[in-house]
């Protein structure tokens, strides 16, 4: 009967491992190849109003594998979640161990040291920053080997969406009044040719690093005009045409990122907004008023907060801080889908340093890059593929290693475990169980409801959320397929067992005839033994009767 059991256990983790894999393949990376398909700029619209279609089916899809897999009546793919958070240090399921960030660094070969990076995801990157001291633009296409390109901006930011890379400051070079923005369809050739409504000169026009955001259908800039000596909001859709509103809550830098626009301003308060335009308080934390805010992840960040400290938020509405070891100042986070990493640095003009983080609140060091940067100057990216840092005359270029997952079944001593689990009795003694722990694999439990890749920004959250849910899919196929081995090995051994007992019984069952007519037969011999010597005596006893007659 044990052996029974085992061969059900082992047919139920195959149909789990089965239905995993049903959403793992195709669905999911047909889910992905939508969304990176949503982030080129050459689709319109409507092109990914028809991705979208097939985004939400796909979607549907795994909603119907996850509801619909079971044996024998036991759902399998819906239960309830393996992991819950009990604290903010731990509200992600388990994602792949980071084994190590494997440098290096790449001489630009102009004296080229970059303050903002961007990737069109595709086939462009775009950086300023300064060559010879000089304010520079540089562009490549495998993020490796960079080319001059003819401006030379005193930049505070550049952002790629929609088509478009659009670069802000102020003063961006001798190109007369209208060069506080530039703007590029390709990252080589810039235009100045800005029109706002109403009229402001750009080249008056100040911002702050994070100072531009995309929201899905428009850019939006904040910055201070020293012309009419009050901070002033710009919205455009293309880059080229603004329209200009007030800003009485000065913020001053940005972010957009859940549907929402968070932002630091007046007092450094924080302040949300749905359109970018009007404003509303929602906090106020203790913040430097070189602060910036930015949004990695499922994170929102403030950085550039002096001795040590980061601000992090789920919502972008309540703050918590973290302190960094050594009173590190961070000055730029990305998120590879596993990992957040950061740059930063001790002082003023020491060398930057990089640190680590799975859940973007415990950050461990892993790197010093041979620069000695100020803040001004330290960026970092994630292109889909590599960490880009902005190093000393160049960059260093980091990828990620990670474990496997099953190699990274260990825990976090703060997450408990409250899934559904199945017992199974692998042998012949009431102890003799093994437990096999379902999972819930719908949208809403691996990050993919409410998902949409109508606009690039979206879509780009979409890849993340989708990379972080084809993790947690392979970290479950992995365990159940651990479950299948050890289920394997336990029916062999099992069946192993019940061979040797039968063998056992019938030798010695072979063993107890023989001896039984071996015992027998002596018997038999003893009897008869004795009835020869009965009759013998018997015999003698006659034959003196006969004589005495």
């Amino acid at each position: 009967m044990a052996s029974r059991n085992i061969k059900d256990g082992i047919s139920l983790v195959q149909t789990a491992e089965g239905g995993l894999n049903e959403i793992l393949d195709p669905t999911l990376l047909q889910m992905r190849q939508l969304a990176l398909q949503a982030t080129n700029g050459t689709l319109t619209d409507l092109d990914r109003e028809h991705l979208q279609l097939d985004f939400e089916q796909m979607g549907m899809n795994i909603d119907s594998i996850a509801n619909n897999t079971n044996f024998n009546g036991v759902n399998l793919l819906n239960s309830s979640e393996i992991f819950n958070a009990e604290s903010i240090q731990n509200n992600t399921v388990v994602k792949p161990k980071l084994k190590n960030i494997d440098w290096t660094y790449i001489d630009n070969g102009n004296n080229f040291t970059a303050k903002d990076i961007e990737y069109n995801g595709t086939d462009k990157y775009v950086t300023i920053g300064k060559s010879n001291n000089k304010n520079q633009i540089m562009y490549s296409n495998d993020g490796e080997t960079w080319i001059k390109a003819n401006y030379d901006p005193l930049p505070s930011d550049v952002i790629y969406e929609n088509g478009v890379f659009v670069i802000t400051g102020s003063k961006s070079g001798s190109y007369g009044d209208d060069d506080g923005i530039i703007y590029s369809n390709d990252g080589i050739n810039w235009s100045n040719i800005v029109n706002t409504n109403p009229p402001i000169r750009l080249d008056c026009l100040s911002t702050n690093r994070n100072s531009i955001a995309y929201d899905g259908s428009k850019f939006t800039m904040v910055g201070y005009s020293s012309e009419l000596g009050n901070h002033k909001i710009l919205t455009s859709q293309n880059g080229a045409d603004w329209e200009v509103f007030n800003n009485p809550y000065e913020i001053s830098s940005i972010c957009f990122a859940d549907g929402k626009y968070v932002g630091i301003g007046f007092k450094r308060y924080i302040y949300t907004s749905n359109d970018g335009i009007n404003w509303d308080y929602k906090t106020k934390v203790s913040l430097d008023h070189r602060d910036s805010i930015l949004h990695e992840g499922n994170k929102y960040f403030i950085v550039g907060e002096e001795h040590g400290n980061l601000f992090v938020s789920d919502n972008g509405d309540k703050w918590y801080q973290v302190n960094i070891e050594k009173e590190v100042n961070f000055e730029s986070i990305a998120y590879d889908g596993n990992q957040y990493v950061a740059i930063g640095f001790e002082n003023e003009g020491s060398k930057s340093l990089i640190y680590n983080s799975s859940d973007g609140v415990k950050w461990t060091l892993q790197k010093e890059l041979s620069n000695n940067l100020s803040k001004e100057v330290s960026k970092i990216i994630w292109d889909g593929n590599s960490f880009i840092v902005s190093d000393e005359d160049g960059f260093s270029i980091g990828v990620p290693e990670y474990e496997s997952s099953e190699q990274t079944q260990a825990y976090d001593k703060n997450v408990k475990r409250n899934a559904e689990n199945i017992i199974l009795q692998i042998g012949e003694r009431s102890k003799d169980t093994m437990s096999v722990t379902l999972c819930d694999v719908r949208t809403s439990s691996i990050g993919l409801d409410s998902l949409n890749i109508k606009n690039i920004k979206d879509a780009k959250n979409a890849l993340l959320k989708i990379d972080n849910a084809i993790a947690i899919i392979s970290s479950h196929s992995s365990r159940m397929g651990a479950y299948q081995n050890s289920l394997e090995y336990i029916s062999n051994n099992v069946e192993n067992y019940n061979q040797n007992i039968i063998y056992s019984e019938s030798r010695i069952r072979d063993l107890d005839i023989a001896k039984e007519i071996m015992i027998y037969t002596k018997n038999n011999i003893l009897a008869k033994a004795s009835e020869a010597v009965v009759s013998h005596a018997n015999q003698q006893k006659n034959q003196i009767l006969k004589l005495l007659k």
